[in-house]
């Protein structure tokens, strides 16, 4: 009977320790989901966005591509969205000055986060830079942005001014 008793046991105690496992193994799973929104960027004057004196910068040609935003969030009881994480990634090309002298953006900063280069054409200039945040980016809202472009490949132009994103 002790014997009986202690297979028993073990086998019940086995049974709890694989229900457990489960538990766990769901308890693990996160609610979080993901969206891709396609943006426009566009890269204002310092200080001149909102304003009657709105003033586009010269650089802005170097966002004519757009990009994407990745977003990461969970729902709430209320079903109200909760953001855990933005991406940004944007596809950036050559800016021309005076028709003929040719620039790229060598660096890109936005709201303190330096963006990584995360693509390149056969010639080296840059295509494509990505920055993290771990909170929401509210698409028309203008964030402060630093840019970095070398002109002729040899006379680095630095830019500072506000750069709004907008659902495409």
């Amino acid at each position: 009977m002790k014997k009986l008793f202690k297979k028993f046991a073990a086998i019940g105690m086995a049974a709890m320790m694989i229900m457990a496992m489960g538990v766990t193994a769901f308890a693990a799973e996160s609610e979080e989901q993901y969206k891709e929104i396609p943006i426009a960027a566009t890269l204002y004057k310092d200080g001149t966005f909102g304003t009657d004196e709105q003033d586009e910068s010269m650089g802005n040609p170097a966002f004519s591509k757009g990009g994407v935003m990745k977003v990461w969030y969970t729902v709430d009881e209320s079903g109200d969205e909760i953001v855990t994480q933005t991406q940004i990634v944007l596809d950036t090309s050559s800016v021309t000055y005076m028709g003929f002298i040719t620039g790229w953006m060598t660096e890109l900063n936005i709201d303190g986060v330096q963006f990584e280069t995360t693509a390149m054409d056969g010639y080296g200039n840059i295509t494509q830079f990505t920055g993290t945040y771990d909170s929401e980016i509210v698409l028309g809202q203008a964030y402060d942005a630093t840019v970095n472009i070398s002109v002729g490949g040899f006379m680095p132009m630095n830019s500072q001014g506000d750069i709004v994103f907008t659902a495409q």
